[in-house]
């Protein structure tokens, strides 16, 4: 081996040996309850994501989205991410649904 592979080699394990402390030094000083972490107790560390419901016409998708009690059905446009929250898609909804089921 030449001197300037174990030149890079030696860099190479000096700047590997600091990624441990460098997480270390960033790590969440947020102390959590026994509760919290193994019994899901208020307040809550994490948030559900919402559940793609399927498609509303060729532009937009539904999804369902929960916050604490309650739940909302969301129109988002597929190329702008713009969400709508409306009577009028559940509306549209149970319409389809009564069509589907004659």
């Amino acid at each position: 081996m030449t001197a300037s592979s174990i030149k890079s080699q030696l860099i190479f394990l000096f700047t590997i040996s600091f990624i441990p402390l460098h997480f270390g030094l960033f790590a969440q000083d947020k102390k959590l309850s026994f509760d919290q972490v193994y019994l899901f107790a208020e307040p809550r560390i994490y948030k559900p994501l919402p559940r793609t419901q399927g498609w509303f016409d060729d532009d937009h998708y539904l999804l369902q989205k929960r916050e604490a009690q309650k739940s909302s059905l969301v129109k988002v446009n597929a190329q702008t991410g713009e969400e709508t929250v409306s009577i009028l898609i559940l509306k549209k909804i149970n319409s389809l649904r009564s069509k589907i089921l004659k």
